[in-house]
């Protein structure tokens, strides 16, 4: 079942977030696992969770779930939808502090204020979250399935900033996607539409992206960001067409615009992807002339401890 990402403020609100009495309870590498996943992507459904780490058996994972928010190493809220019952939303936990602890380069107190920031996110933040990780599962799931295509750690928004604070002033990311494709590494700055900028605005942010791109100071610092693309992933197929219209062609970075329900069905090969100014949808890949490699040994950004 996908994520209903459909808000409606008048709908029903959250369900109650009641912790039963924890039973005994050892956490095993799965469970560890999801913590790490859950704090890697801020926010996850279980739907999105299962595709995440590939996890297809439905009664262990509630099962797990269960069990890490009952003992506090997750947390969960509700967003109001249209019609139905609302899924419950996976975030860190204060018991899961420590545990991202072991293998982050933060500190507890910093990790402790960004689980506080989630915690009292605006639902309308929060959906825009949740597109995001949409799009992510999406991309992992699909490279999962491609034996060419090796998935590199997705970096947030709040990693981005943390690694690369200096270079985005004006912009913020909504995160850093690496894989490698045939022996050649591809880097792509995420942009999540949700339909609430304006055109100009976009076009502000590619501008800014470009003046990055031309400065270098970025590739000096990270090699492997030497060059990299912007996607652009809106949530219908009628407004990725529209921007694909309205914004230029821009060869420095590329920009290529697609929308989740065309993903879904093939995010690398599949006609899903729009380059702006042109009307003809094209895949991600496949002698894709816009996109260019880096190095697969380059230097990224990364808050993994070593």
């Amino acid at each position: 079942m996908k994520t209903k990402l459909a808000v409606s403020m008048k709908a029903k609100r959250a369900m109650p977030n009641k912790r039963r009495e924890p039973a005994r309870f050892v956490l095993m590498p799965r469970d560890k696992e999801i913590i790490r996943a859950v704090f890697r992507h801020r926010f996850l459904t279980r739907d999105q969770l299962q595709r995440v780490i590939g996890w297809d058996c439905l009664p262990k994972v509630n099962s797990r779930l269960r069990k890490l928010y009952d003992s506090g190493y997750l947390n969960r809220r509700f967003l109001p939808v249209q019609y139905g019952s609302p899924p419950a939303i996976y975030t860190l936990g204060p018991a899961g502090i420590a545990e991202i602890k072991q293998t982050q380069d933060q500190t507890i107190k910093h990790i402790r204020r960004n689980s506080r920031q989630d915690r009292r996110m605006s639902d309308r933040l929060l959906h825009h979250t949740l597109a995001t990780s949409e799009f992510v599962t999406v991309m992992i799931d699909a490279a999962r399935r491609t034996k060419s295509v090796k998935w590199f750690p997705w970096l947030s928004d709040r990693s981005v900033l943390l690694s690369m604070q200096s270079f985005f002033q004006r912009i913020k990311p909504d995160g850093l996607l690496s894989y490698e494709f045939d022996g050649r590494r591809f880097n792509f700055f995420v942009e999540v539409d949700t339909g609430s900028e304006s055109h100009r605005r976009i076009l502000k942010k590619l501008e800014e992206y470009h003046r990055l791109i031309e400065s270098k100071v970025l590739g000096e610092k990270f090699p492997g960001l030497t060059r990299f693309a912007v996607l652009i992933v809106t949530l219908t197929q009628n407004r990725a067409h529209s921007l694909s219209q309205s914004l230029k062609p821009s060869p420095s970075p590329p920009v290529l615009i697609g929308s989740l329900p065309q993903l879904e069905k093939d995010p690398f090969f599949g006609q899903a992807w729009r380059q702006p100014g042109r009307t003809n949808p094209m895949p991600l890949h496949q002698n894709n002339p816009l996109l260019k490699d880096t190095s697969p040994n380059a230097v990224l950004p990364s808050l993994q401890k070593t």
